[in-house]
């Protein structure tokens, strides 16, 4: 035991192999740490220095008790792929992984000792972010992706139905495309501090740039038009299909890193360091703007 002042002490360390993605794949529950990690393994000289590494990987999804102590662990998943997301939900972690397409394994914790997969749902593309829209429906945002080699195609928000755990499946995907000269991102996709979504509200909101160069031709001559744009998109979910409701258009001078949505009441807010933007929260439409100056 370490006392670290202010009684505030160590009560004990432990080392697990691999590297963890970030906050979302520690949880703890009942007094226990769950973990999930990625493992790339290195081929060792004699006297114990690494030398060189190699592309293989595997993912585990790790138990310790209270004192640190490693008392379970899953099968490996994910063979030759790295994490991409992870969401733990009571005694079920979700985990995305990701080569050139998407698993998404769900394995059962509710006897730490045994770490159960489950499922693996494969799907092109990946979510790096996923976050729970009720109970039993798991929101991924993320990338769509070429099957064969894995090279990003496009935004991808997709709703995934975890009612039978057993049986994860994809029930909608809304996908942004990019193709030659359009190109889209979103904060949202690495910064869950930009993701607006509420299953109550039956809402979900994310920041969004495009980028768009299109080529017009005009008597035998090609002229490109540039066009940039800063929205801030909302969708809702019918129970079948995920479909886009309103594009709230930013001020190009708008830096979507910064743009947040919330609800207070029955009305949502999109605030952007140009202004705040005022919704009613069931048709969507602009109640009042107030522009900083």
């Amino acid at each position: 035991r370490i006392k670290l002042g202010h009684d505030l002490t160590i009560d004990g360390t432990c080392r697990v192999a691999g590297t963890i993605l970030n906050q979302f794949a520690m949880d703890e529950k009942d007094g226990r740490l769950r973990v999930a990690t990625n493992i790339r393994f290195s081929n060792i000289s004699k006297d114990g220095n690494a030398i060189s590494s190699s592309n293989e990987q595997v993912n585990r999804v790790i138990c310790l008790n209270k004192d640190m102590e490693i008392i379970g662990q899953s099968a490996d998943m994910g063979i030759n792929e790295s994490i991409k997301s992870v969401r733990f939900m009571n005694d079920i972690a979700y985990v995305v992984t990701f080569r050139q397409t998407d698993p998404l394994y769900a394995v059962d914790m509710t006897d730490p000792t045994n770490p159960t997969i489950l499922s693996e749902l494969k799907i092109d593309g990946f979510s790096t972010y996923m976050q729970p829209f009720t109970d039993n429906l798991l929101l991924g945002i993320g990338f769509d992706a070429n099957p064969k080699t894995g090279v990003q195609t496009g935004l991808k928000l997709t709703m995934f139905d975890t009612t039978d755990k057993a049986n994860v499946f994809d029930i909608s995907s809304y996908i942004l495309k990019w193709t030659d000269g359009n190109y889209s991102s979103s904060s949202a996709t690495y910064n869950h501090k930009a993701v607006l979504i509420s299953g109550d509200k039956n809402i979900i909101g994310i920041p969004l740039a495009i980028d768009s160069n299109t080529v017009i031709y005009n008597d035998g001559n090609a002229e490109v038009k540039y066009q940039f744009l800063n929205l801030y998109v909302f969708f809702e979910f019918d129970g079948e299909k995920l479909i886009e409701t309103k594009r709230i258009e930013l001020p190009p001078s708008n830096n979507t890193e910064d743009v947040r949505g919330l609800y207070i009441g029955d009305y949502s807010y999109v605030v952007s360091n140009t202004g705040i933007i005022c919704l009613s929260l069931d048709e969507l439409t602009v109640v009042s703007e107030l522009t900083f100056k």
